[in-house]
């Protein structure tokens, strides 16, 4: 019977560690070792007033935070944006190891484009971006600054002196409006898109193995006759 208490023990121990990558959309169909990078719309707003591309990358990378796939488990994101110093493609590219072969999904594990070049291609996506941070669908505007190739979008940038940014609409994917539906008063509080840095598709958990050969093991500790 000690046996049988201290196997529960472990049982316990197994369930109880943490799973940092919870809250992360893992796409069907990737193995492990599988590369991708995930997109979302923040359910967090700011105004686009700022020149500055890393006040941009704080809002998202905040909300990242707050709901698990940020720093904790050790993730960057970036804001999909363009100011007058710096373009979404370039500001983004760096998150890129490979720009040409590594997807892109949403937080729902749906593909958005096939590689940043895709995501870039100037018109329509494989998907919307649609889902935000905690993986909700929400349908709204998004503040970018940018052309549909990813370049700044001349005098309607983030931060632009004229007072007025290019924002995009998450629910878009078949024209490229999702990221220059319209220009307006930069003042207003709108959503921002984040981009991840490269996700690698691991194995289960020991945890997850552990538990599933505990139970098997349980029920044949429970048929033991007791000594």
């Amino acid at each position: 019977m000690g046996d049988f208490r201290f196997l529960l023990a472990a049982v316990a121990i197994a369930l109880s560690a943490p799973s940092a990558n919870a809250a992360l959309a893992v796409p069907a169909g990737l193995n492990p070792g599988d590369t991708y990078h995930v997109i979302f719309v923040s359910s967090t707003m700011r105004d686009a007033t700022s020149t500055n591309i890393l006040d941009y990358d704080a809002h998202v990378t905040a909300a990242a935070n707050a709901a698990g796939i940020g720093s904790g488990i050790g993730l960057e994101w970036r804001a999909l944006g363009s100011t007058t110093s710096v373009s979404a493609y370039d500001h983004l590219a760096p998150l890129f190891p490979d720009t040409d072969n590594t997807p892109i999904y949403n937080q729902n594990g749906d593909l958005v484009a096939t590689d940043l070049n895709g995501l870039f291609a100037g018109g329509a996506l494989d998907g919307p971006i649609l889902y935000d941070e905690n993986g909700v669908s929400l349908t709204t505007l998004a503040w970018t600054g940018t052309f549909s190739n990813g370049a700044a979008y001349t005098s309607f940038t983030l931060g632009a002196a004229n007072g007025f940014s290019i924002y995009g609409n998450s629910n878009i994917q078949f024209s490229s409006t999702w990221v220059t539906n319209a220009s307006g008063d930069a003042t207003l509080s709108q959503s921002i898109y984040g981009v991840s840095g490269l996700i690698t598709v691991v194995p289960l958990p020991a945890a997850a193995w552990l538990f599933g050969s505990s139970l098997g093991l349980l029920a044949w500790l429970r048929r033991r006759p007791i000594s």
